[in-house]
């Protein structure tokens, strides 16, 4: 009885289309945000399914599409179920590396602070630093060689200021920004980890709305018996939800991958390798062979350690 009316009425439904369907599930994930304008969008797609159902309800054709309605609307709750898996485990990953990153960031102001507490700390650097002992070790010997003997009482006076300075030397200038600069490219090495839990994150959300549109177009032919578009074929699908989403596929230079395996990565540079464009090039091809050649060196001494 159903299938005559369906056929009856031009075998298509007139009420939501595969790619809508796909839009409605991506929309809901927006509930799941802990901010109140996305969760008032998500809100805004739960509204539209029961607007889709009344319109089906009011159709020509009402008993099909209340039956292709019921159908699709199991489908687009079941992909919503497995994005909400897929963004809590987003989430997750991201609480995890933003409590190393903040601990991170912390001992950097630690070491930034300790920097500037130097300068006002001089005396008490050669009892903190090995700066300050090697200085001394070095200064004295040198002082018991070439001092004058006639003031030879000042030489270990001497010692303790002139290894002091070295000390303030070695830890302000040498020791302390090597410090900061490590744990710069840790904060870097999460960052690009973030990075990987989102395009993670999106290709799984990709690939769960691909199967949403397969599935309602599925359902549409078992219903109306034929394919809402029907010319369309896998690629073509996956290009629709692809250009769904493009406004948010990562920026990231191709690179950053075999750059962070060879730290070639800086703090100076990260900027470009995060908000890479295609019109410009890699921080590291600039370099060329010296590059590829450095990295020889690096794999090199990495295999023989």
């Amino acid at each position: 009885m159903v299938l005559d009316k369906v056929e009856s009425a031009g075998g298509k439904t007139k009420v939501c289309p595969p790619d809508m369907a796909v839009r409605i599930a991506w929309a809901l994930t927006l509930e799941l945000s802990s901010s109140k304008a996305p969760q008032e969008a998500g809100n805004r797609a739960t509204l539209l399914m029961e607007n889709i159902r009344k319109n089906a309800e009011g159709s020509s054709q009402k008993e099909a599409e209340i039956l292709y309605i019921n159908w699709v609307f199991s489908s687009i709750e079941a992909t919503y179920r497995n994005l909400a898996t897929i963004t809590n485990g987003r989430n997750l990953n991201y609480d995890q590396i933003k409590a190393i990153r903040d601990k991170e960031i912390e001992n950097i102001q630690y070491y930034s602070q300790f920097t500037l507490n130097l300068q006002s700390a001089v005396p008490r650097i050669l009892g903190m630093t090995l700066g300050g002992v090697g200085g001394v070790v070095i200064l004295s010997k040198l002082i018991l060689t070439y001092f004058p003997q006639n003031n030879f009482e000042y030489a270990p006076q001497l010692s303790i200021a002139a290894g002091a300075v070295i000390g303030y030397i070695a830890n302000g200038f040498i020791v302390i920004p090597w410090i900061r600069k490590r744990m710069l490219i840790k904060v870097i090495k999460l960052d690009n980890d973030t990075n990987l839990y989102y395009k993670h994150y999106l290709e799984r959300s990709k690939k769960s709305l691909i199967t949403l549109y397969s599935t309602v177009e599925q359902i549409h032919m078992n219903i109306f018996k034929c394919f809402y578009d029907t010319n369309k074929t896998d690629e073509d699908i996956k290009a629709i939800v692809e250009k769904m989403l493009s406004g948010i596929n990562p920026t990231m230079c191709k690179n950053v991958g075999e750059c962070m395996r060879y730290n070639d990565i800086t703090p100076d540079c990260w900027s470009v390798c995060e908000t890479f464009h295609e019109d410009k090039n890699c921080c590291n091809e600039k370099k060329g062979w010296l590059s590829k050649k450095y990295r020889f060196i690096k794999e090199f001494v990495h295999k023989i350690l």
